[in-house]
């Protein structure tokens, strides 16, 4: 199911464009933004994917840029940026679950007295709700039509929206179909109302954007979880390094000079000494000392791994008691935490060849059903139907 909408509720103006995300960095100095969830929406700043309400992350080319000029690694870089500026990216990237969860919720309240006035509920309860009349109108066509408005245009407008985007960007597919849908069937509803009859189609529209919201919170849900995971990640970097001024081995380690740098200054070939109980500042080679390294939120392993002399290090594994001098080894996109963020931001990218087929069955079927409803309302209203008779013959 693909997420498309909250672009009349975040009024971010992004230019949707065909363009392959392959990157999960943020970075908010300069560079390519898109989104994980919808590659085909760019913009040269960070922001909200308009679609979905997802935080724009960086594209591979220019994190690589980026990364080549810090002289670090982006992840690292990506938790001061969140702590600097993106902070406000983040509260609307949590009020996209919240936006979803709030519509899909306030339109199930809506569709109950809806569903209880049809006659889909009176054949399966099997009871019929009191036929009240407030000035000459009953309320089984009132309530319906009262809610179900209430339904397409608080709940339903997002894919009015979605439809919009993808018939700009000349790509109709999934939520041009349902805009299809839940347009023709209120037009019709209010028309059929206007006109006195009562067979409408309210329940109809109002199930169906229900459950479609619901789709979409669920989906933006696993989303902002593996976001979230991604976060915590980057926070087990430690803000800055006891690099060595002059490692000289004629010297022993305490007499040796240390000073306190941030991590965007550390280079391949520096050594940092790593204290009992400080995490790793990078990814790097133990060229003295030993102990005993907590790596499990990193590599899953339960227990501490015991490293000497010549072990590998991960960045932001935590020491145990013994201090470690670590020289440093990779810096930028060939970290462990950045390749665990790419291969994340890679995975929410990429598509399946089952999506693709579904896209493309999707795209076709919006096409299909759109030629079919316009020949056949120009059909039923060129040998002198009514409108109403010929919008039922197109729902």
């Amino acid at each position: 199911m693909q997420c498309k909408t909250m672009a009349h509720d975040r009024g971010h103006n992004l230019n949707p464009q065909t363009q392959k995300h392959e990157s999960s960095f943020l970075n908010h100095e300069s560079g390519s933004y898109s989104c994980p969830m919808h590659p085909e929406v760019v913009s040269d700043k960070p922001g909200l994917c308009p679609e979905c309400g997802m935080a724009l992350l960086e594209t591979r080319i220019n994190a690589d840029k980026n990364a080549g000029k810090r002289g670090y690694i982006s992840v690292h870089q990506h938790q001061h940026n969140h702590k600097r500026t993106s902070a406000s990216l983040d509260k609307h990237a949590g009020h996209s679950t919240n936006i979803f969860k709030r519509k899909f919720l306030v339109s199930l309240l809506l569709t109950i007295p809806i569903l209880l006035y049809s006659e889909v509920a009176e054949m399966l309860l099997g009871f019929r709700l009191p036929e009240l009349k407030i000035e000459n109108w009953e309320l089984k066509i009132l309530v319906p039509t009262v809610l179900g408005t209430a339904v397409f245009f608080y709940g339903g407008w997002i894919f009015i929206i979605g439809a919009y985007r993808e018939l700009r960007a000349r790509l109709p597919g999934m939520m041009t179909l349902i805009a299809l849908a839940i347009t023709a069937a209120y037009f019709f509803s209010i028309s059929v109302v206007l006109s006195g009859g009562t067979k409408t189609l309210f329940w109809e529209l109002s199930t169906l954007v229900v459950i479609m919201l619901l789709g979409h919170w669920i989906e933006m849900r696993a989303v902002s979880g593996a976001q979230s995971a991604l976060k915590e990640l980057s926070k087990l970097l430690p803000d800055t390094a006891e690099r060595f001024k002059i490692y000289d081995l004629r010297f022993k380690n305490e007499d040796r000079e240390t000073e306190i740098v941030p991590l965007t200054a550390l280079q391949v070939g520096d050594k940092v000494l790593v204290k009992p109980g400080a995490r790793v500042p990078a990814d790097g080679k133990v060229v003295s000392g030993h102990s005993d390294v907590n790596e499990s939120l990193l590599t899953g392993e339960s227990k501490p791994v015991r490293k000497k002399e010549q072990d590998e290090v991960i960045a932001g594994a935590q020491n145990g008691d013994g201090a470690l001098i670590v020289e440093v080894q990779k810096i930028g996109e060939a970290t462990f935490l950045s390749g665990i963020n790419r291969l994340v931001a890679e995975a929410q990218a990429s598509k399946s060849r089952l999506q693709m087929l579904a896209d493309r069955a999707a795209r076709l079927l919006t096409i299909i059903a759109g030629i079919a409803g316009g020949l056949t309302l120009g059909t039923g209203l060129l040998l002198g139907a009514a409108v109403v008779a010929a919008m039922s013959c197109v729902v």
